[in-house]
């Protein structure tokens, strides 16, 4: 079982590529589009279709610049030719998954020696909390970047071990992929973890003759730049924008959605490997054994994932690294991941998806140590599943009742809350037990390979149940039913608008394009859309000239003040708002509550009829 290493047999990585992508896109078209953030990227996608401009994102008719275009042109490019669909809305971040876990195995390889260990590491990484949600579940960006990471920082490891030509070409493709995905944040990251590893052993010269290789930038480039220099040209000013208020704006001053303390990250990294998180922890035992009162404590600190015992204990291999000199693996892994997560822990800036990028390393420890419990027979690798599978059936049962509701964004009445989430009952009672049989025929397995191919089959199936549950849970979340709503009622009102809270995922269901209100010019309630870039962009085309009555179609934005003299005018407003402001605007309720731009409690208003605004 036990191999070098250094030339990933093609077969192996097919297959790991073509499983990881079967466990994480298989019924990823069965559940709508979340508006935070999938519902934007697809309609940004749509937009691209439908415009025909496919170098200048746009969303609701506002320049949308907030990222680089790769994965909207993912989106499109099957979209124009098949049509609109959930799964193509989602293939971006599946194919970066299924990459993700790819690049994970192949590193595992590298670092441990065996092919076993590599094989449980990319299973864990594909079935963990990590890439389910940054695969099938949360923002659209941040999957991709996190591969584009891990395969940049894979073939930047190859090139100091070995040097050669196609690690740096890998490289370059790598970088200039991220700089399509998200921007300059790939070669920062890359760059600091292998800035990094020189404090493990790694000579300075190898990583420098690798990092700045003149082949890998120049493919970097040639990919990237072509779209920089045309969007450039599009919307003078945008790139400085883009390094300045989207990168270091945002890392060191945050915004109005994200201010978490230091310590945010420690829980989602446990959260990320869930439900194996048990495997992050090793040597627990030989660390407190006769030990006393401090030595537990001791032990909780010295064997988690944030301290260099752990890595070590889990990878021991001494790895080449020129000549004479050898480094240990767990300090490699280590530091990757150290480095990422006080990278992204110092940010004013924090999201759960964020710290994908130092997840991988996690996965190889993780690997690493379930196969060294399974020739020991040891429990640890279950009982976190355990308790997950029954935590399911008893959360499935309090919805199946109507006596939880999860994810609540508005203050609705019991009854009209209830209904809409117990659907979601059964598919999760079916994962609990799912799960729970799979670890009593784990129990009864007896070969190694066996025990932990039935768990791990158990715990996709489980996935792809509690998905199903989502699905079956009257479209929350999403604007698909708003979308139907008000094309049935848009014929009553001479202007649609949306206060405060923007449906994202409209443009992709076919929605009417909403004017945006709420806020002043310098101060935005809806900042997702109206971002100073977007803002600027809409003013220098006369936006703030234009007549809402007589451009509804064109869609735009309208301050607080300019809402309420068209809400108590003469002109027929069909408004979506808020439960909370449904009593203080008035006006007669057409429908709701429906799902939109990260709420439940969404409904549509009309202050009168249109025939009592003159209109016909």
């Amino acid at each position: 079982m036990a191999s070098t290493g250094r030339t990933p047999p093609r077969r192996a990585a097919l297959l790991v590529f073509l499983l990881a992508f079967l466990s994480l896109s298989l019924f990823a078209w069965q559940r709508d589009l979340y508006d935070a953030d999938e519902g934007r990227y697809a309609s940004v996608a749509v937009n691209m279709v439908t415009s025909g401009d496919w170098v200048v994102p746009h969303l609701d008719g506002m320049p949308f610049m907030d990222k680089p275009p790769l994965v909207y042109w993912v989106q499109a490019a099957p979209t124009q030719v098949l049509g609109r669909s959930e799964f193509f809305a989602r293939l971006p971040t599946l194919l970066a998954g299924a990459i993700w876990a790819l690049m994970i195995f192949l590193l595992a390889r590298a670092w441990t020696g065996h092919e076993r260990k590599a094989w449980w590491a990319a299973l864990l990484a594909a079935t963990s909390a990590a890439g389910i949600i940054g695969s099938r579940v949360g923002p659209q960006m941040d999957m991709p970047l996190a591969a584009a990471i891990a395969t940049a920082l894979y073939a930047g490891w190859i090139g100091v071990r070995d040097g050669g030509r196609w690690p740096r070409v890998l490289l370059g493709i790598a970088v200039g992929c991220g700089l399509l995905i998200k921007g300059p944040l790939v070669g920062a990251v890359a760059f600091l973890v292998a800035m990094a590893w020189t404090a493990a052993g790694v000579p300075f010269r190898r990583v420098a003759r690798t990092a700045f290789s003149p082949l890998a930038w120049g493919i970097a480039f040639a990919i990237a730049a072509p779209w920089y220099v045309l969007v450039e040209r599009a919307q003078p000013g945008w790139i400085w924008h883009f390094i300045s208020y989207e990168h270091l704006g945002r890392f060191s001053t945050g915004d109005h959605r994200a201010f978490h303390p230091f310590w945010f990250y420690v829980p989602i990294v446990l959260m990320y490997l869930a439900p194996w998180t048990p495997l992050a922890w090793g040597g627990f035992a030989r660390v407190t054994k006769g030990g006393r009162l401090g030595r537990p404590l001791l032990g909780l600190a010295a064997c988690s994932p944030w301290a260099p015992y752990s890595w070590d204990a889990a990878l021991p291999r001494q790895l080449e690294v020129g000549g004479k000199r050898r480094v240990r693996a767990g300090r490699i892994a280590w530091l990757w991941f150290l480095t990422a997560f006080v990278l992204y822990s110092i940010s004013t800036r924090k999201l759960l998806n964020y710290l994908l990028p130092a997840a991988a390393p996690l996965f190889v420890l993780a690997g690493a140590r379930l196969d060294g419990l399974l020739h020991r027979r040891a429990w640890q690798p279950r009982w976190l599943p355990l308790v997950v599978g029954i935590g399911m059936v008893v959360v499935g049962v309090l919805l199946l009742a109507g006596l939880v509701f999860p994810f609540s964004t508005g203050r609705l009445p019991t009854d009209m809350q209830a209904s809409r989430w117990a659907p979601g009952g059964l598919p999760l009672i079916l994962a609990g037990v799912l799960v729970v049989g799979g670890l009593l025929a784990w129990a009864r397995a007896t070969r190694d390979v066996v025990r932990a191919g039935i768990l791990i089959a158990c715990v996709a199936c489980g996935w792809w149940l509690v998905d199903w549950s989502l699905a079956r849970i009257d479209r929350i979340g999403s604007s698909h039913a708003l979308a139907d709503e008000l094309h049935r009622h848009a014929e009553k009102a001479d202007l649609l608008v949306v206060l405060k809270r923007y449906p994202q995922g409209l443009e992709f269901y076919g929605g009417p394009r909403l004017w945006i209100a709420g806020g002043t010019p310098e101060d935005w309630e809806q900042r997702e859309i109206v971002n100073p870039y977007a803002r600027r962009a809409w003013e220098a085309a006369g936006g703030e000239k234009l007549d809402p009555v007589a451009r509804a179609a064109d869609g735009g934005v309208l301050t607080s003040a300019q809402f309420e003299r068209l809400w108590s005018g003469t002109t027929a407003v069909l408004v979506v708002c808020r439960w909370g402001e449904v009593a203080q605007l008035g006006g007669t309720m057409l429908a709701g509550p429906l799902g939109g731009g990260g709420r439940t409690d969404l409904f549509l208003l009309l202050n009168h009829p249109k025939s009592a605004s003159g209109g016909n």
